[in-house]
């Protein structure tokens, strides 16, 4: 069984000065943020069992906007999805629920939105 599996990532962050913290120290940690949710979720699509698999989910090509709060324990937490399919929803809210991702602490106590590009295609 061949899969194959695509995804752009890319963040809408704001660029707001924090007291004490560079503009420059934020966009770094934004980018190692989004380079672990990458990373993250390669891995998790690229597991023989993924979420995709288990639902016989054989084909998604979709555009997913995903809103999320970094809390005070630095954790990703999944405010909102917005897609037109219901399979790329689900996909999203299953990996942000079984997945810890850590932002630096910088991060903490905001919220952000980046647009998720998900293709994924079983063979």
């Amino acid at each position: 069984m061949k899969t194959i599996f695509t995804m752009v990532l890319a963040v809408l962050i704001s660029t707001i000065a924090y007291a004490g913290k560079t503009e420059t120290s934020v966009q770094a940690a934004q980018k190692n943020l989004i380079e672990d949710i990458s990373v993250a979720l390669n891995k998790d699509v690229n597991d023989p069992n993924n979420y995709f698999a288990e639902n016989g989910i054989r084909d998604v090509k979709e555009n997913v906007k995903v809103s999320f709060y970094v809390n005070g324990e630095q954790e990703v937490v999944l405010l909102k999805v917005k897609t037109d399919s219901y399979d790329a929803e689900n996909y999203v809210k299953h990996f942000l629920k079984n997945n810890i991702i850590h932002a630096d602490k910088i991060l903490s106590g905001q919220a952000y939105t980046f647009n998720l590009y998900l293709r994924y295609k079983m063979h």
